[in-house]
């Protein structure tokens, strides 16, 4: 990461990412709604594979601010940057990762855990 808002070690390798399908649908399609939890240094992965070029949108919502992400490409680096709620933009074809977490000053005060909803759209 060129950052270290949360998980600096973290990897695209995370074994325990969910991949995200693609319907047989066209462009337009809701490729991923679901929610989760992370608590502190904790991070959730969604591995994207994007099978056609175009534009995607990840949105990301939650009661604590303290919660961002990041989209990664197959090489581990980042294509957008700590970001908060959404992010639209161009995604060339090939195996893409959205990794979600809580900025640093969120993950030491965090007891609890943080839910979240998060919505992946090829637009």
């Amino acid at each position: 990461f060129l950052w270290c808002g949360f998980a600096c070690n973290h990897t695209t390798s995370n074994p325990s990412a969910e991949t995200v399908s693609f319907p047989a649908t066209a462009a337009g399609s809701v490729l991923l709604d679901t929610t989760g939890t992370v608590k502190g240094y904790e991070t959730s992965t969604y591995r994207l594979p994007v099978k056609e070029k175009g534009t995607y949108t990840v949105t990301v919502s939650s009661e604590n601010t303290g919660l961002i992400f990041v989209i990664q490409d197959a090489n581990g680096d980042n294509v957008i940057n700590e970001t908060y709620p959404a992010w639209t933009g161009k995604l060339e074809k090939g195996d893409y990762t959205i990794v979600a977490g809580l900025m640093r000053n969120a993950a030491r005060k965090d007891r609890e855990g943080v839910k979240y909803r998060i919505e992946i759209r090829w637009d």
